[in-house]
């Protein structure tokens, strides 16, 4: 590769070591946008200096490059601006090569510049502008010193750029305090993320709360370090407060006869738990009017209220004697229980069974025989007047009348004011007597239970 000021071959070197020019980074963009130094390259005769390749080499220019010669020399003022470090007797060698004083990189003995760093090794007043066989280090006075000016920036052409103008003083002490605040700021919210508010442990103590379809509200003690436990879900039926190691959960009343669940989530720090909420459709109670009927041998219907917030259409009934009982008029409210005649001396009994969801409530449905003294009637006849609750008059032989020997005529008789008949005084003129087995009920009862269900 040629150098773009003195067309020299420096191979891939970011500086030419003969007149210390920078090289483009990208040659091809380069060459684009400066064709003149694209066919410049080609032809080695444009070169103001032809420095010594080898031993035994000393090219010289030719009348041709006057142009050439001319931009090599500009150049060569540009490059004398720039403190230079003098070649010495003292400066390591090998053969064709030595070493570069500030670099300390291996470079050809006759290079002017260090291809690497750019330090010149020819004094400013003895920069070489003719035959390249003065460029020697003989011909460098020893012990003359020069610095080098690290901080010069140079283009392409090797002149120096001009300096920018710098900040204020008072434009940097705001940045500067801008900036300490801001890395205070990100330094206390990683402290409190990481470790003033880190989080071991977030568990509940309860993992599934149950409500009834009534709802309710429910506390559940969070085991956690954490200062603040944070609710990332809930149902939209479910509404979560927490407290201090605790969430308190609110369900809504349930609308229709459905069981329905859900998840609710909470987070602290980077810990996560979870709690399952469950709502059961069924019903939270159920109430009979009365769980016992006491009922005679004759037929009867006695009607029950239900009181339940469950649903109506979903109350299941079992009756375990078909024979003796049975449901009509089922509704909301409740039911009618018929009950049948029961013939039998002996009495019976019946069980109903009401369920609504979870809650079951049974009717129990006793009922007498039928008394086998009396036939269920609770009377027996009196034997006196033979059911009629009368007899006959004695003292007018059930005539009415009586013959009055005083007037020699009838009158009416003052025993039985002239009926002929009176009351039976075996049975009180009631034809019948209370059957003593059945204390009149007709079931058979015991005498203190028949009394009660008169």
């Amino acid at each position: 590769m040629k150098c773009i000021n003195c067309y020299q071959e420096i191979g891939n070197n970011m500086f030419c070591n003969y007149c210390g020019t920078m090289q483009p980074t990208d040659r091809e963009a380069y060459e684009r946008e400066h064709p003149e130094h694209a066919a410049a390259t080609g032809n080695k005769d444009h070169s103001p200096y032809m420095p010594q390749q080898a031993a035994n080499q000393s090219p010289t220019p030719t009348p041709s490059d006057a142009t050439g010669a001319a931009q090599g020399a500009s150049i060569s003022q540009n490059v004398n601006a720039v403190p230079q470090h003098p070649v010495t007797d003292n400066a390591p060698s090998t053969g064709n090569l030595m070493q570069c004083p500030d670099c300390g990189s291996m470079i050809p003995t006759d290079s002017a510049f260090c291809p690497y760093c750019r330090c010149p090794f020819v004094a400013p007043n003895q920069q070489y502008h003719g035959d390249p066989a003065n460029h020697s280090s003989s011909n460098v006075s020893p012990g003359t010193s020069y610095q080098v000016n690290r901080g010069q920036n140079f283009n392409s052409q090797g002149n120096q750029k001009p300096k920018k103008k710098g900040l204020s003083g008072l434009a940097i002490t705001l940045i500067t305090l801008a900036t300490i605040l801001l890395l205070g700021v990100i330094g206390g919210a990683a402290y409190y993320f990481f470790f003033n508010n880190r989080v071991t442990k977030l568990r509940p103590e309860d993992e599934l709360v149950e409500f009834t379809r009534k709802g309710g509200k429910k506390t559940v003690n969070i085991i956690t370090d954490a200062k603040e436990i944070e609710v990332a879900k809930c149902p939209d039926w479910v509404t979560v407060t927490p407290g201090d190691g605790e969430i308190t959960i609110k369900c809504e009343p349930l609308d229709d006869y459905e069981e329905r669940d859900g998840i609710i989530k909470l987070k602290a720090g980077d810990k996560q738990a979870k709690i399952t909420v469950k709502q059961s459709g069924n019903a939270t109670y159920l109430n009979l009017s009365q769980d016992i009927i006491r009922t005679g041998h004759n037929s009867d219907e006695v009607v029950i209220e239900i009181d339940t917030d469950g649903d109506p259409s979903s109350i299941y009934y079992d009756i375990d004697n078909l024979f003796m009982c049975s449901l009509t008029e089922r509704t909301s409210s409740g039911v009618t229980v018929v009950i049948e005649e029961n013939s039998s001396p002996y009495p019976r009994e019946c069980n109903i069974s009401f369920t609504s969801g979870k809650e079951v409530k049974t009717l129990t449905v006793i009922q007498a025989g039928c008394c086998k003294y009396c036939d269920g009637t609770g009377k027996d006849i009196c034997l006196y007047c033979i059911g009629e609750g009368h007899n006959n008059c004695i003292n007018c032989g059930g005539l009415g009348q009586e013959y009055n020997f005083s007037i020699d005529d009838y009158v009416e008789c003052e025993s039985c004011d002239g009926r002929g008949y009176v009351n039976c005084d075996a049975c009180n003129g009631r034809g019948y007597y209370t059957c003593e087995h059945c204390n009149g009920t007709g079931n058979n009862y015991t005498q203190e239970e028949s009394i009660l269900n008169l």
